[in-house]
């Protein structure tokens, strides 16, 4: 076989070749990676926080009790919010809520997480440790640095029931004396004021009688 011949067979495996379907193979392999499993990353990252942020955080939440006084052995039920900028809900928070008395020792600690509405609730029971008056705090500690919420909420723990209501007397009987006192007070200026009136009356209807009086 000449050379000729052996290029003119080359030329036609050529030609031959160029209909072989490779631009469909390639699409098989890229339906293939196509096809491949999709996979979530996530990314977790410390996020400055900015004072902005910081001060609208801790005016605008807040903490709230059912009750301002009870005894020992009964439960309160506390509700905490955290609020961001335009009163917005902050869910996923983590809370801290921390009950210190009288000489600001910590006598309760509880944490909780917020819900969609922003809000976390504890539910405790006041114990001997909780006799008197009670500061209660919360802070949001969702981030590198603690959130000291502004507003705070008192309560006060008396020994038993009966002490409780005796309280409650006491102060109700001062509020009643403290009223009847204002009152009383009230009426004779208003007694005072009425006879001063009376008397000028009596002296301007004299001077009044002397002037058109026949005998001046």
């Amino acid at each position: 076989m000449s050379k000729a011949t052996l290029s003119k067979c080359f030329l036609v495996f050529i030609f031959l070749c160029s209909f072989i379907p490779s631009r469909n193979v390639f699409a098989e392999v890229v339906l293939d990676q196509n096809e491949y499993p999709h996979h979530s990353i996530q990314v977790t990252a410390n996020v400055p926080l900015t004072p902005e942020f910081s001060f609208i955080l801790r005016e605008n939440s807040f903490i709230s009790s059912e009750k301002q006084a009870v005894t020992i052995g009964e439960e309160i039920l506390f509700s905490a919010q955290s609020v961001g900028w335009k009163n917005t809900p902050l869910r996923s928070h983590l809370i801290q809520m921390r009950v210190t008395d009288t000489h600001s020792e910590e006598i309760f600690s509880a944490s909780g997480t917020t819900d969609e509405s922003g809000m976390a609730t504890f539910l405790v029971k006041a114990t001997e440790a909780w006799l008197g008056e009670n500061v209660v705090q919360i802070i949001d500690m969702t981030y590198d640095e603690p959130i000291y919420i502004t507003q705070q909420a008192t309560i006060i723990v008396y020994q038993t029931e009966t002490v409780t209501e005796t309280n409650l007397k006491m102060v109700q009987k001062i509020r009643n004396h403290i009223s009847e006192t204002v009152v009383d007070i009230f009426s004779k200026h208003k007694k005072v004021t009425g006879e001063r009136y009376r008397e000028d009356a009596i002296i301007e209807e004299r001077e009044y009688a002397s002037l058109v009086s026949p005998n001046t």
